[in-house]
């Protein structure tokens, strides 16, 4: 497979569910190609044809952004049109040759996005095409005038780069329907509210499985809670996971699994548990960064450390989950002293573990560059992992979805 880095920015609906990603690519090494056909022509064929969607899509759309030149080649067929959405770029030319080529990928089922969008007069054609019209929230002065201007269409409304819980309200209240950027991630902190004991037993009970490497230790941890054991036994026998036979007790659970995999469904119940008012796609991401820091502490032969880097990846987004400070979650927590510190920013070099699996979630491409300078991760093998953490990610999150 060619050396691509990619990127996947989660879109979420007004219900917080995820709706779509937007897949952001780029060559492993160098800068990116100034020439955007090749670009977007790579793209397809590395994730229709080496990657593969289903490792990356979560079952979910996919947006890639498209360049006019490429929209004119009528080269985009070999593409699924209801599993991918096709970004006409900010900078596009509106010509009648671009109108009809948008037309005949609408008349075989494409869903168009209009990127980066501002109305203006001479791009109302592109917009009686658009099915969906992104908005960067930062750069439009006044979102409400902007919203008004685009009302006489049907079209579904996009902001893009909604960073607060305040922003998302706001373009919320204004009817936008699909939201992209990072305002989930962010902790809501409340003065004077406290982590509730039965989170902090969860959390507990899950930091008492991944310090043991005693299958018997685990099993009798997992039969002393009652829901826990049976939200396991859910989760493993729903029909998304397929095992031939039903799994009718959790020491069955235990002995199929092995150590690694018995771990993995633990924190994700775990997370499950403790994040039910929040978008799945945080316990998701969670998962992802668990995974990845997992296999980069192979990279980085610090192999004996893989279920504390998967510790120090789940646990990275507990101040969003918790809507807590990170220091008041770590103070109620028995963590070795390492990822302790790595989640507190105390020890730059392990926290910059999960800052770099932040910098893959958000294609910050020059970012990546300097933490594979750093730890002297090729770019192939840390594309490798992350693609490897989002395909195992996504095994998980099928039976999530199945049974939750």
């Amino acid at each position: 497979m060619q050396d691509i880095f990619v990127g996947r920015q989660p879109i979420l609906d007004r219900d917080g569910e995820l709706a779509a990603y937007e897949l952001l690519f780029r060559p492993g090494h160098g800068p990116a190609p100034t020439d955007g056909v090749k670009m977007t022509a790579s793209v397809m064929v590395n994730t229709l044809l080496d990657i593969g969607l289903d490792k990356i899509s979560n079952g979910k759309p996919v947006y890639i952004n498209v360049p006019d030149a490429l929209l004119l080649e009528n080269s985009l067929d070999i593409l699924p049109p209801g599993r991918v959405h096709l970004e006409i770029l900010e900078d596009v030319v509106v010509t009648d040759a671009l109108l009809e080529a948008c037309q005949r990928l609408k008349d075989l089922g494409y869903t168009i996005l209009l990127d980066d969008f501002e109305y203006a007069p001479h791009l109302k054609p592109l917009v009686e095409l658009a099915d969906i019209i992104k908005v960067d929230i930062l750069a439009i002065d006044d979102l409400a005038t902007e919203v008004d201007k685009l009302s006489p269409w049907p079209l579904v409304l996009l902001a893009e780069k909604v960073e607060t819980r305040e922003q998302y309200e706001a373009t919320r209240a204004l009817g936008f329907s699909l939201f992209q950027g990072y305002y989930f991630c962010k902790p809501e902190t409340i003065a004077g509210s406290r982590i509730p004991s039965s989170t902090i037993g969860l959390l507990k009970a899950h930091q008492q499985v991944m310090a043991t490497t005693d299958l018997q230790e685990i099993q009798d941890a997992i039969q002393r809670d009652l829901g826990l054991s049976y939200r396991l036994l859910k989760y493993l026998n729903s029909a998304a996971l397929g095992f031939r036979t039903k799994i009718k007790s959790v020491s069955h659970a235990v002995a199929l699994l092995g150590l690694d995999n018995i771990r993995h469904w633990l924190s994700l119940l775990t997370m499950v548990s403790i994040a039910s008012d929040k978008p799945r796609e945080l316990v998701h991401m969670s998962l992802v960064r668990g995974h990845l820091l997992e296999e980069l502490a192979t990279l980085l032969d610090r192999r004996p450390q893989r279920h504390d880097f998967f510790t120090l990846g789940m646990f990275s987004l507990l101040d969003a989950i918790l809507d807590q400070l990170m220091e008041s979650i770590i103070a109620e927590l028995a963590l070795p002293d390492d990822i302790r510190a790595a989640l507190l920013g105390t020890d730059p070099d392990l926290a910059a573990l999960p800052a770099l699996a932040q910098a893959l979630e958000r294609g910050e491409f020059p970012v990546i560059d300097s933490y594979c300078q750093q730890y002297g991760v090729r770019h192939d093998a840390l594309n490798k992992a992350y693609l490897s953490a989002l395909q195992q990610s996504a095994e998980y999150a099928v039976a999530l979805h199945g049974t939750a």
